[in-house]
């Protein structure tokens, strides 16, 4: 039976040579290397079973850019959770869907090494995703008297890493359609809460909805705390404790 490895240092020397053997064998490699461009020729040779994660073990950041390290730092851990709570309150009664079970299975799998799969892919194209995705559901909250806090932090966090292209994070670090108007934000040097307003009117979201002027305020307050504090300013408001950055 194929087996999965994650070997760090994959690049070279040791790393190298357990993948190469491991992929022969017909296994499964996730490696961790400082370079997602690393081994070139195993990726030619076995597109199928090797997988590439850019990851500096030295640097925290670099490590929770994977999205099996982030879920496993208790503060996030915990900070998901509240929001699928949030979202599971917005189900049709009638969905017949075991919510137990499938944020289960969920966890499972952002648990697992073997994916490699990145933070980064999350944010791609968020303008297009989060309107169905997450500004949806907060509108559903909203309407039934429940407060969306983790709902718009998620919103809020994704504005604040768009500002942070560029900065602490690389220009090309994700990508979306409304790359050009964001970035023309940039230089307006806006309060968060006229910032968070003009990606509202920028992406459409919550457009018409009653709901729109009070997603807007908690989504900047969010912004502001993650710009003076960062995460962990966030994550203090909405009660956790211990976020690593």
């Amino acid at each position: 039976m194929a087996k999965t490895w994650l070997i760090t240092g994959v690049s070279s020397g040791l790393g190298r040579l357990l993948a190469e053997k491991a992929l022969i064998r017909g296994d499964r490699v996730g490696g961790a290397s400082r370079s997602e461009d690393a081994l070139p020729d195993l990726r030619a040779r076995y597109p199928e079973r090797l997988r590439i994660v850019a990851m500096d073990l030295k640097d925290q950041s670099s490590v929770r850019a994977a999205v099996d390290r982030a879920f496993a730092d208790p503060a996030i851990r915990q900070f998901v959770d509240g929001l699928w709570a949030e979202a599971i309150t917005t189900l049709p009664k009638d969905a017949g869907l075991d919510t137990a079970d499938y944020t289960a299975q969920l966890a499972k799998r952002y648990s697992n090494t073997a994916l490699a799969h990145r933070t980064a892919q999350i944010a791609n194209d968020g303008s297009q995703k989060l309107p169905q995705r997450i500004v949806a559901a907060a509108m559903e909250r909203m309407s039934a008297g429940a407060p969306p806090a983790h709902l718009m932090l998620v919103v809020a966090a994704w504005i604040a890493a768009c500002e942070a292209r560029g900065e602490a994070l690389p220009e090309s670090h994700f990508t979306d359609p409304l790359d050009l108007a964001l970035a023309a934000l940039d230089t307006r040097h806006l309060s968060a809460g006229e910032t968070v307003a003009a990606v509202f009117d920028l992406a459409g979201f919550a457009k018409g909805g009653a709901e729109r002027l009070t997603l807007i305020d908690l989504a900047g307050a969010h912004l502001e705390r993650l710009r003076q504090g960062g995460v962990a300013a966030a994550f203090t408001a909405l009660g956790i404790q211990g976020a690593k950055t």
